[in-house]
């Protein structure tokens, strides 16, 4: 269904009214299946929710869905912040499943007499509508103004840019999603492997230091990243590419494969995992840089997820991006941003940027060193220009390794 999509023009389409690039894992996607392969399920069906407008409901009684996780639908207008009548139409899916749409502060029900026996909650609390988790995760690292980006170096990279307008991309890179405050959206990029790939390399490499960093009671992350300290810029003639699940973008490849290139009989293991560290950090700007290239200034870098918690690793990012990265105090910064919204129905603050301004703290702050950005920018467009010379040969060996 995706590629007839895509070969129809449905995706342009899609993407135009909505601002999201066309993915399998998109509720117009489920429903697009679902109205072809069962659509008894549509038949029966009273809302269309997302996870957290679930539990919601279950607390309250009442069916909403909010402006951030409407957004990323693929049904909504972007420019309006309503479903779309014509996407509606095109897809057959029966508007009266889609269900009210409430901004992410705002005040969405409150716990009813079941739902408090059920989870000890007071009954009568107020609830907010809430946000979707990345959306949630931007707000609770601190990212209220036009130019902050939040970097999460989770499983995935995930890259969202605040803008004050729905700014879409020409060429369709990047997605646009509402904010979780007012008068705001993020520009979303998303690199399919990060901090998987260190967990790659880790479980498939690193027992050694698996074993000390049990014996010595820490992780043993930490020990690699000291590993990794060992090493220099540029990892000892090692790039990296973490493409160890294909790639949706800046490019979307899904036989791009994983590469290590510029091994030789003295390629130490700290090579490596340096490596490792410094070419999640090329996807980040190969990601990072579909911003800029629209004229988007970028003021500051907010990082979370676990590749926070490396110091070498966001010491990598600031110089590869040339950005300054701040680290929040709080590491789960998506629970912060839903406090955040909650704070506002619960009437303790008013508005969810002033909010963040003042519960958002950061606790320590990177700032790129000249020499090694300039180091780095030659030596990301090596791994662009090794990427590009590969472009053919993904096709080609996924051909052939499929019908060995």
């Amino acid at each position: 269904i995706l590629e007839e999509y895509y070969r129809t023009g449905l995706a342009d389409r899609i993407y135009d009214i909505s601002g999201w690039r066309l993915i399998t894992s998109m509720q117009v996607m489920h429903l697009s299946w679902l109205l072809r392969n069962e659509p008894e399920i549509i038949k029966k069906a009273s809302c269309l929710m997302a996870c957290k407008d679930y539990i919601r409901y279950k607390l309250t009684g009442e069916p909403y869905m909010d402006l951030t996780d409407a957004s990323v639908t693929g049904l909504m207008d972007i420019s309006k912040g309503e479903w779309s009548s014509e996407l509606v139409s095109e897809l057959g899916i029966p508007a009266e499943i889609l269900p009210e749409i409430k901004k992410s502060w705002e005040y969405a029900g409150e716990v009813t007499e079941e739902a408090a026996r059920r989870t000890g909650l007071r009954p009568g609390t107020p609830v907010a509508a809430g946000a979707g988790d990345i959306c949630s995760t931007a707000l609770g690292a601190g990212v209220v103004k036009p130019g902050q980006l939040c970097a999460i170096i989770g499983t995935a990279g995930i890259y969202e840019l605040a803008i004050d307008r729905p700014l879409k991309d020409p060429e369709r890179k990047y997605s646009v999603a509402f904010h979780a405050i007012p008068n705001s959206w993020l520009l979303e990029a998303v690199q399919m492997t990060a901090g998987a790939a260190l967990r790659w390399f880790r479980d498939e490499f690193c027992e050694a230091e698996k074993i000390e960093a049990k014996r010595r009671g820490v992780s043993a992350y930490a020990l690699m990243d000291e590993e990794a300290g060992e090493s220099s810029i540029g990892a000892n003639g090692v790039i990296f590419h973490p493409f160890l699940q294909g790639e949706r973008s800046p490019f979307v490849k899904p036989s791009a494969r994983g590469v290590f290139y510029g091994l030789g009989l003295w390629t130490k293991r700290a090579d490596l995992i340096r490596a490792v560290l410094e070419g999640v950090a090329y996807a980040a700007k190969d990601n990072i840089d579909l911003f800029r290239e629209r004229g988007i200034g970028i003021r500051e870098v907010r990082i979370t997820g676990g590749g926070a918690a490396s110091e070498i690793w966001c010491s990598i990012m600031s110089d590869v991006l040339n950005l300054k990265i701040a680290v929040p105090a709080v590491k789960e910064c998506g629970a912060l941003g839903s406090a955040i919204e909650a704070s506002i129905v619960a009437e303790i603050n008013e508005d969810p940027a002033d909010a963040a301004e003042r519960m958002v703290k950061v606790k320590k702050v990177f700032t790129p060193n000249p020499q090694n950005v300039e180091k780095y920018r030659r030596l990301f467009q090596l791994y662009k220009k090794l990427y590009e010379l590969l472009w053919n040969y993904y096709d080609e060996s996924w051909k052939i390794y499929s019908n060995l």
